[in-house]
């Protein structure tokens, strides 16, 4: 698998509030493994349960990923 910050300008992100590019990086995973929350928890380093809790804190639609876990 392949870094999903690949193609994120680092540089600009210093200047975005941090659960905003937590949010980012969360939606930019789950679209990386087709929503697969498993997968994106391993390549985010943390617990499946927490990652579910981000994704409804950020209320973050997961309509457009193929869902799964």
């Amino acid at each position: 698998m392949g870094k999903v910050y690949n193609e994120i300008d680092l540089e600009a992100f210093e200047y975005v509030p941090a659960e905003l590019r937590e949010k980012h990086f969360i939606e930019e995973a789950l679209t990386y493994v087709q929503g697969n929350v498993s997968l994106a928890a391993v390549m985010l380093n943390v617990p499946s349960r927490t990652l579910f809790h981000k994704i409804k804190k950020y209320e973050i639609e997961t309509d457009s990923f193929n869902f799964s876990y």
